[in-house]
């Protein structure tokens, strides 16, 4: 197999990694987005709204992108192992 065909290949896989990536951290941002003033106006924090939904936001899309990754790798792993499967074993 040429060079050219595995990096092919491997191109449609990298967008696969990087979408789960995005994916992961969009999320967390937007839970702590909406977490955080919640819990800040239950525990009535003198915090605006704003403030602590752009905190949230910030915190927990940092936090998620320490395990987006680690969690994006696998689940490349995991797809590219089951269409090998498929492909051996019509």
């Amino acid at each position: 197999m040429s060079a050219s065909s595995q990096l092919a290949r491997a191109i449609p896989w990298a967008g696969r990694f990087l979408a789960y990536v995005a994916a992961i951290v969009l999320a967390g941002g937007i839970v702590g987005g909406v977490l955080f003033p919640l819990l800040g106006v239950t525990l009535r924090m003198e915090y605006p709204v704003a403030h602590m939904a752009r905190r949230g936001f910030l915190d927990l899309s940092f936090y998620a992108l320490i395990w987006a990754p680690a969690i994006s790798l696998v689940a490349c792993v995991m797809q590219a192992r089951s269409r090998s499967r498929e492909r051996r074993n019509p």
